[in-house]
C-alpha cells in the first residue's frame, strides 16, 4: 500500500543554504553603519533642546559640559593612540615598497602641515571676521545654545568642518586597507563612541538638528565606503594597489591626522582664573572627564588587539 503521504514526507530536508562570505561582509557593513548613526544621534535625544525656566535645566547643561569634556578626551586619544601610529605605519610601508630612503623627516613634516593648515585657516577667517555687538539672547537660550557649551565660544565653522572632513578622511582611509573586515564588539564599539562624541561636538556648535544627522550620516557612511575601496583596490591587479597609490594615501592620512591634532590639542572646557570653589570643583569633575574619555577609548584600543 503507497504511503498517502507521498515518499517525501519522510525523507530528510534538504540542506539549508549557507550565506556566502559576501552576504556576510554586506550584513557586517550594514550592522556597523546602523550602529554608528545610531549612537551618534544619540546626543540630540538624550539632550533635548530646553528652556532656562525649566528646574532642570542647569543640572542637564552642566552633564552636558562633563560629556563635552569626555568626547574631547575621546578625540585627544583616537589622534594620539589610533591615528598617528596607523598614519606612521602606513607611510612607511609605502616609502619602503618604494625603496626610498629619508634624510629628512617627512613624515613628522606632513603631519605638522596638516596641523598649521587648519591654524592658518582658522587665523585667516577670524582677520576678516568683522566685529559683531553682543547682544542679549536669554530669551532664546537653549541647552544647545552656544553659551550652554563648556566653550566660551562656539566652534567656527571651519573647526567643525576640519574635525568632520579629518575624521572621515581618517577613518575612510584606514578601512581601505582592510580586505577581510572582522566586525566584532570593540569594532562597533570604537566606531560607536566616535560618533557619539562627533554629534555631541557638532551639537555643541549650534547646528541644527538636520546638519548634524547629515555629518553623522556622512562619517558613518565613511567606514563601510573605505572597506568598499580597499576591496576594490585588492582585486585591481595592477595600478590602482602600487606603491605611489599607497604613498598617496598616506599623505592624505597624514594631513588629515595633523589637522585632527590640532582640533584635538586646542580643546577649551578647562579654564583658568575661577574664584569661586563650586566652579573649581566643577573644572576638577571636567578634567577627570577628560580622563575618562582618554581612558575609554584606549580600553577599546587594547580590546582590539
Amino acid at each position: 500500500m503507497a504511503d498517502p503521504l507521498g515518499p517525501l514526507a519522510w525523507g530528510p530536508l534538504p540542506p539549508l543554504r549557507s550565506a556566502g562570505p559576501e552576504a556576510l561582509k554586506l550584513g557586517s557593513l550594514a550592522i556597523l553603519l546602523a550602529a554608528t548613526l545610531f549612537c551618534g544621534l544619540m546626543p540630540l535625544r538624550l539632550f533635548p533642546p530646553g528652556s532656562p525656566g525649566e528646574p532642570s535645566f542647569s543640572l542637564r547643561r552642566e552633564s552636558l559640559g562633563l560629556l563635552g569634556c569626555l568626547t574631547s578626551g575621546v578625540f585627544l586619544a583616537t589622534c594620539l593612540l589610533d591615528l598617528l601610529p596607523s598614519y606612521l605605519g602606513a607611510i612607511k610601508g609605502a616609502l619602503e615598497e618604494l625603496r626610498v630612503t629619508l634624510l629628512f623627516p617627512l613624515p613628522e613634516f606632513i603631519l605638522s602641515m596638516g596641523f598649521f593648515l587648519v591654524l592658518i585657516l582658522e587665523q585667516i577667517l577670524l582677520a576678516c571676521k568683522e566685529p559683531q555687538e553682543e547682544e542679549e539672547k536669554e530669551s532664546k537660550e537653549t541647552l544647545w545654545s552656544p553659551s550652554a557649551s563648556t566653550h566660551k565660544d562656539p566652534p567656527s565653522g571651519l573647526r567643525l568642518s576640519a574635525l568632520l572632513l579629518s575624521l572621515c578622511l581618517s577613518s575612510g582611509l584606514q578601512a581601505s586597507s582592510v580586505w577581510v573586515l572582522e566586525l566584532c564588539p570593540s569594532l562597533l564599539l570604537h566606531q560607536g563612541l566616535l560618533a557619539f562624541a562627533l554629534g555631541l561636538r557638532l551639537a555643541q556648535g549650534g547646528l541644527w538638528g538636520r546638519a548634524v544627522a547629515a555629518g553623522v550620516a556622512l562619517f558613518a557612511a565613511s567606514a563601510p565606503l573605505g572597506l568598499v575601496l580597499g576591496a576594490t583596490l585588492v582585486r585591481e591587479p595592477v595600478g590602482a594597489s602600487s606603491p605611489l597609490s599607497h604613498l598617496s594615501r598616506s599623505v592624505l592620512q597624514g594631513l588629515a591626522a595633523g589637522a585632527f591634532l590640532y582640533l584635538s590639542c586646542t580643546t577649551e572646557g578647562l579654564h583658568h582664573g575661577t574664584q569661586s570653589r563650586t566652579q573649581r570643583r566643577q573644572h576638577i569633575l571636567r578634567a577627570m572627564a577628560l580622563l575618562a574619555g582618554f581612558a575609554l577609548l584606549t580600553s577599546l584600543l587594547f580590546l582590539r588587539l
